[in-house]
């Protein structure tokens, strides 16, 4: 089932007075459930896309529907997980962090934000660091704490750009199962923005290739890997060479 559509994006920004397109006619479909990882050179215009995708940008041209509803402004359900690791309130808990946003949506009892808050920390395995202030956490796990955030508010999309990025290699690896669990479990659809293929590879069920300014979509492949989609297991040499070459180009 279709459930997000890009309809005929394009993105300009003025600056000194010229013209700059960075994106150009974009057009895709995302089915519900589905894990989609948006690859590309650096500075192509990832991030501009998913800030679109999420209602933190405007589009020049073009729309982006989401279940018959436009999406022109940033929403709950529309997460979004940032690639800052001190996307957190510094002055709230960990657990404060997860209530809060659940309290200004006015659709929650103190008690039912309470039992989301404890709900989602158990799912990220972070309960026993709920009182803790965000100074306290490690890049990781401050990344869990936004990302448990984002799943308790229920969206109906989670958008992330770039969110293990800073991490070190085995923290990443942790958080890539982390996070391919809860997809599972969770159903969600998901758009991740990374400038690593091996991470593309990992995570998704499709990648979208973005090539340079104005960037429009070169091509789209269907993840087919078999196994933990690590590089032993078959199909992902020929996935990681097309990808490479592809963006490299």
């Amino acid at each position: 089932m279709k459930h997000l559509h890009i309809d005929n994006v394009s993105k300009s920004f003025t600056i000194d007075n010229k013209k700059n397109k960075v994106l150009n006619n974009l057009n895709f479909e995302i089915s519900k459930g589905e894990f989609i990882c948006v690859v590309g050179a650096s500075g192509c215009g990832k991030t501009t896309l998913l800030r679109i995708l999420g209602g933190f940008e405007k589009p020049t041209k073009g729309d982006v529907i989401c279940n018959n509803e436009k999406i022109s402004k940033p929403k709950m359900k529309y997460a979004y997980v940032f690639q800052d690791f001190n996307q957190l309130l510094p002055w709230k808990t960990v657990k404060q962090n997860i209530i809060y946003p659940l309290i200004l949506s006015n659709s929650y009892t103190k008690k039912e934000c309470e039992a989301k808050a404890d709900e989602y920390l158990n799912l990220i395995d972070l309960k026993e660091y709920e009182n803790y202030y965000p100074y306290a956490l490690s890049g990781g796990m401050k990344q869990r704490v936004a990302i448990a955030r984002a799943l308790a508010m229920q969206p109906e999309v989670l958008f992330m750009d770039e969110p293990f990025s800073s991490v070190d290699n085995q923290t990443r690896e942790k958080l890539h199962e982390e996070l391919l669990n809860v997809w599972k479990e969770l159903g969600l659809t998901i758009v991740f923005v990374t400038h690593n293929i091996e991470e593309a590879i990992r995570l998704s069920t499709r990648i979208v290739v973005l090539g340079n300014k104005p960037a429009n979509i070169i091509e789209t492949f269907n993840n087919n890997v078999s196994g933990k989609k690590s590089p032993a297991d078959n199909g992902y040499s020929k996935l990681w060479n097309d990808l490479h070459k592809i963006i490299m180009n």
